[in-house]
């Protein structure tokens, strides 16, 4: 009984792993979020080593949205390695597909926020944004210099 439980578990889970910020590295946090699409459309998250579609040796999930059931679609906050190059793709799936894989260098102790969008021309798209306290305590946001979409989408036949 006990391998069947365990091989239930890996038909399940797939080759999903969720991302793990590498011990003893210095983090930013990023708030991923997701516009309201047709009711069965899922939303991965995915991280990739690089540009070139690497697959993360940190694990492959972000986050993964699906009528509220997992993460919630007004966002979800993840721990993420800084310092170095982060490589991210929104896949939208089932009814609409599209995907779009950014790019991003974390600075050491910063908070971002990222919203996944579709828009009238059928196209998808990500901004990116820093979160910062101004001089009277408020909120603030400001763009990214080191943010860019790719041209290229990173898409993984990795299982929901």
């Amino acid at each position: 009984m006990k391998y069947v439980t365990v091989l239930f578990c890996i038909v399940l889970t797939g080759c999903v792993t969720r991302y793990q910020l590498p011990p003893n590295t210095e983090s930013a946090t990023i708030k991923l979020s997701t516009a309201d699409f047709k009711l069965m459309d899922k939303v991965r998250v995915q991280v990739y080593e690089d540009e070139n579609c690497t697959q993360s040796t940190r694990g492959n999930r972000l986050a993964y949205f699906f009528m509220d059931m997992y993460d919630p679609k007004k966002g979800v906050v993840k721990k993420i390695a800084a310092n170095k190059e982060f490589v991210f793709t929104y896949v939208l799936g089932k009814g609409t597909f599209c995907a779009v894989t950014s790019k991003f260098v974390p600075v050491p102790g910063a908070s971002y926020t990222s919203y996944f969008f579709g828009s009238e021309d059928r196209k998808c798209h990500v901004d990116l944004e820093e979160l910062y306290r101004k001089e009277n305590g408020e909120e603030g946001r400001r763009p990214v210099p080191s943010f860019r979409v790719l041209e290229k989408s990173c898409i993984s036949n990795f299982t929901d």
